[in-house]
């Protein structure tokens, strides 16, 4: 007895676990791991083979001797409690964890670190059929004069992967494709997509709620790998009527996958297209009546100076000026910092003509825009130093830490609407009381301009003008059941967690499901059996390997392999009269 006691001490010192699990403990970890810490370690995957809301992955040993990160019943060895403990986590902006979330997560990893159990979610399997059965009724029952302008979009797929895709990603997934919408929309309204179906996947939207053409969706197909015409007569019944309703507004496609096209259309070309993104930063400005030498001399903008920011490591200077839409954003970015690219001996740019102050006027390398869209949302530019619309920043210039494109490539549309989530984002300025002006009118006019309590004013404003549009757009999708009290900047941004889980390599059961629920081990004989489906790479899903998204995609000679792996099972015939 006394050696089991001396051992129980010894634990205790040591940070092992005495109690046994509590639920509500358990619950509330989780809870503070989703919010804390999934969107990082989890959504996107920050730390290699960590999800937070995976027990298995908290759990697993790690290569080259280091702990794991939950040792159940062991503070010490437990690399999560460290780096909480420390407040080395989370990373700034966010705030430290409090003293009590702290205590729950102590708590919880001394008592084995188990999550509850999770609700049983019965999703049953949603075919083809069901698909084209649902699009036919909702377009019969639509008014005829409504008939030509109505499109569909699915997560069907989604919802078929029960055990790779949650519940939780789901709601992400219809969130995102509400934002990619209402961002690509020319509209004064939010128009999210309406389900038309129990299960919440597959939806409806009218080209004329987003101000788009039939001919401008048409260039969206021109892109889809997905497209089919179904064989089984059932399908292809149902397929034929459809288009002897729409007749010749019938593009071909019944519908449209959802998660490709936030995914899609947010890059470009189609984000420009969709969006109306003018090919030269003057005709923007024309269009939001922006005068930014004018605003400059009558110090109505207002104007911040950095070292770096989040995409440079170079100097940069922002500036926001007021339309009748609301904010507008520019960045102007180096490739040094050095010469008329060091703001704080120049900080007066950019250059124009009849500069009051040309002998300190920068010259940037390019720029970065944010404006307002008529319904509240925001819309992006990249431009190059001669003010041309550029699809991509340099990456000297700028770069994407998140690699929310796929790559460290700023990509114009996707990278921004990853980078500023929430809206406009603080910016402290180093400027205003730094600068290198000794003549009295340079300086009166540089500390006008750079003015770090108008920005905070102004920023504020403008993001709190943008989440009331971000609510409507996303909130009826994400603010639902637990999560219905959360506030709207609270969340992961939709787009970016819909597109990390999209580019993620594709197992067996994804593939299957996008092919219309096939039986897995129907495809995994199939791929291993025929030589076409090998040939084009599909050979190591039968080895319980995976395949890249962009492979099972990549259209060429007219096809996608998706399309001609449903050719080679019988499932379907590719579209290739696409425009």
């Amino acid at each position: 007895m006394c050696f089991l006691i001396v051992l129980s001490r010894l634990a205790s010192a040591h940070g092992q676990a005495t109690t046994a699990p509590d639920p509500d403990v358990s619950a509330k970890a989780r809870a503070i791991l989703k919010q804390q810490c999934y969107a990082c370690h989890g959504r996107k995957k920050l730390t290699p083979d960590l999800n937070v809301l995976e027990r298995s992955s908290l759990v697993a040993s790690r290569s080259d001797g280091q702990d794991p990160f939950v040792l159940p019943g062991n503070l010490d060895q437990s690399t999560l409690w460290q780096v909480i403990d420390s407040d080395y986590m989370p990373k700034k902006p966010a705030p430290p964890l409090t003293d009590e979330e702290k205590s729950v997560l102590k708590t919880w990893i001394l008592g084995g670190g188990e999550f509850p159990p999770a609700a049983e979610t019965v999703r049953p399997p949603r075919s083809n059929k069901h698909i084209l059965e649902t699009i036919h009724r909702h377009l019969t029952d639509a008014p005829a004069n409504t008939q030509p302008f109505l499109r569909y979009l699915t997560i069907t797929h989604l919802h078929n992967q029960r055990t790779a895709v949650s519940d939780e990603h789901l709601r992400y997934a219809r969130a995102a494709l509400s934002k990619a919408l209402n961002s690509l929309s020319r509209s004064r309204q939010i128009h999210p997509p309406k389900p038309i179906d129990d299960d919440g996947t597959i939806f409806v939207i009218d080209l004329r709620d987003y101000k788009w053409s039939a001919e401008l969706w048409r260039k969206l197909l021109a892109s889809y790998p997905y497209g089919l015409d179904p064989k089984s007569v059932q399908e292809k019944s149902l397929h034929d009527k459809v288009a002897n309703i729409m007749k010749t507004d019938f593009d071909g496609v019944t519908h449209v996958r959802g998660d490709w096209f936030a995914v899609t259309a947010t890059r470009p070309p189609l984000y420009e297209e969709f969006a109306q993104i003018p090919e030269t930063l003057g005709a923007l400005e024309a269009e939001l009546k922006v005068d930014r030498a004018g605003d400059l001399r009558n110090d109505a903008l207002v104007r911040a100076g950095l070292q770096e920011s989040g995409v440079s490591t170079q100097n940069r200077v922002v500036d926001v000026h007021e339309t009748e839409r609301g904010l507008y954003w520019i960045s102007y970015d180096f490739e040094v910092n050095s010469g008329r690219s060091n703001i704080a001996r120049f900080p007066l740019g950019p250059e124009f003509a009849n500069h009051p102050f040309p002998g300190r006027a920068f010259k940037q390398a390019g720029s970065e825009i944010i404006f307002c869209l008529p319904n509240g949302l925001h819309a992006y530019m990249l431009v190059d130093k001669e003010n041309k619309r550029i699809s991509e920043g340099p990456i000297k210039i700028v770069a994407d830490q998140d690699r929310s494109s796929g790559t460290p490539v700023v990509v114009n549309g996707i990278s921004c609407i990853s980078c500023h989530a929430q809206g406009l984002r603080e910016v402290k300025d180093v400027i205003g009381n730094a600068h290198g002006l000794q003549n009295a009118a340079e300086a009166e006019k540089a500390e006008a301009l750079y003015d770090a309590s108008k920005m905070r004013a102004r920023l504020d404003e403008g993001k709190a003008d943008y989440l009331k549009a971000l609510k409507k757009t996303i909130g009826p999708f994400l603010q639902v059941q637990e999560d219905a009290n959360r506030p709207i900047e609270a969340f992961a941004e939709p787009i970016t967690t819909v597109a990390l889980k999209y580019d993620e390599d594709m197992s067996l059961e994804t593939v299957a499901a996008e092919l219309g629920e096939l039986n897995q081990d129907d495809l995994r004989q199939s791929v291993t059996r025929l030589p076409v489906l090998r040939g084009i790479g599909l050979g190591v899903l039968g080895q319980g390997k995976t395949i890249k998204r962009t492979m099972w995609t990549a259209l060429e000679g007219g096809r996608s392999p998706f399309q001609e792996t449903a050719l080679q099972l019988g499932i379907g015939v590719p579209l290739n009269n696409l425009p």
